[in-house]
């Protein structure tokens, strides 16, 4: 039933990116777990929003946004076994270059650079 859940999500967000409304943050790194980037977590990008999405359950993972002057403006920790989405409001953020950082309680980490106009 677990896994049936991670679905659900991931289906709305694949309709909102062939949709054109959402870019895909790359993503460099590795969480503890061992597995790629891009099996663990998706961090899709619109005009206002973040879409940070676990693909699976791998405990809890620290989301930090942090903007150009090394300032953090955002900084959640996510229980992914319980949470497969968040959605951070960048409506009203000052234009420049943002960094998202998606760390786990050992020494992975995952990090990707997106634009704000």
């Amino acid at each position: 039933m677990r896994k049936r859940l991670f679905f659900i999500p991931l289906f709305l967000i694949c309709i909102a990116v062939i949709a054109g409304n959402y870019e895909t943050v790359k993503l460099k790194g590795k969480l503890t777990g061992g597995k790629s980037s891009t099996q663990q977590v998706e961090v899709l990008k619109s005009e206002s929003e973040l879409l940070v999405n676990f693909l699976d359950c791998i405990g809890n993972l620290v989301v930090e946004v942090v903007d150009e002057n090394g300032m953090t403006v955002f900084n959640q920790t996510v229980d992914t076994c319980i949470t497969n989405t968040i959605s951070i409001n960048i409506k009203g953020w000052d234009a420049g270059n943002y960094i998202i950082r998606i760390s786990d309680m050992g020494s992975g980490w995952l990090e990707g650079g997106f634009v704000i106009k």
